[in-house]
C-alpha cells in the first residue's frame, strides 16, 4: 500500500479511514513515539499472584495486524462509517463478507477479505473479527442487516471473550438458541431484572 499511495501506512490509514470515520481517539502505535501510549489503556496478562503488565517485545510497531489503539466509541464510528458507505461501497463490503474458502462448499467457519465468518445453523453468516496483543482481547461483530454491532475491548488476557455468545443472544434474542447451542442464558438476562 505504501508503494501505491506514496504514504506510510500510519499516515494513509489516519487520512483515509480514521479521519473520514470521525475516529479521533484511534491511532497506530509508532515505537519511535512512545508518548502516544501516554493516555492509552495498559494490557495485562495473568500471572501467579495477580495480573501483570504485558511486556513489550520486538514485534511492537508492526502495522497491519496489530498496534491499532482505539475506543469503543471510535469503533462504533467505524461501524457507522461502514453502514453509511463513508469508507467503501456496500457492494465492496458484500464481496468482503463472502466466504472465500469454497472447497468444501459448506464450512461453518470461513474467511472473507479481512473478515472472519461463522455460519449459524439457520444458514446466516456472522461477520466478525477478534484481536489480541499484549494482554488486550477484542471482539467486533458487524451486522449490516440491521446496522447493529457488538464491540468488546478488554485489556486483560485470558478467557474474557469466552462468553460473547451471551452478548450475541441479548442483542439477537430470536437467535439465542443458535448462539447458545442448548446452553441456558444466565438468569439475570431472562428474568427481566
Amino acid at each position: 500500500m505504501e508503494k501505491l499511495s506514496g504514504e506510510n501506512f500510519r499516515t494513509y490509514v489516519k487520512k483515509n479511514i480514521f479521519e473520514p470515520a470521525g475516529m479521533k481517539e484511534t491511532f497506530i502505535y509508532d515505537p519511535l513515539h512512545p508518548e502516544m501510549l501516554k493516555t492509552a489503556a495498559t494490557g495485562y496478562v495473568p500471572r501467579r499472584g495477580g495480573p501483570a503488565v504485558s511486556d513489550f517485545n520486538h514485534l511492537d510497531g508492526v502495522t497491519g495486524d496489530k498496534g491499532i489503539y482505539s475506543t469503543v466509541e471510535d469503533m462504533h464510528l467505524w461501524d457507522s462509517a461502514l453502514n453509511e458507505e463513508k469508507l467503501v461501497k456496500s457492494s465492496t463490503l458484500e464481496e468482503a463478507f463472502t466466504p472465500q474458502h469454497t472447497i468444501p462448499t459448506t464450512l461453518p467457519k470461513n474467511y472473507g477479505f479481512g473478515w472472519r465468518l461463522t455460519q449459524l445453523d439457520n444458514g446466516e453468516w456472522l461477520t466478525y473479527h477478534t484481536g489480541w496483543w499484549h494482554g488486550f482481547k477484542n471482539y467486533y461483530l458487524h451486522n449490516p442487516k440491521d446496522n447493529s454491532s457488538i464491540i468488546i475491548l478488554g485489556n486483560m488476557a485470558g478467557h474474557s471473550l469466552g462468553r460473547v455468545n451471551v452478548v450475541q443472544s441479548i442483542l439477537y434474542p430470536e437467535k439465542a438458541n443458535l448462539f447458545m447451542k442448548g446452553e441456558a442464558l444466565p438468569l439475570e438476562f431472562t428474568s427481566g431484572n
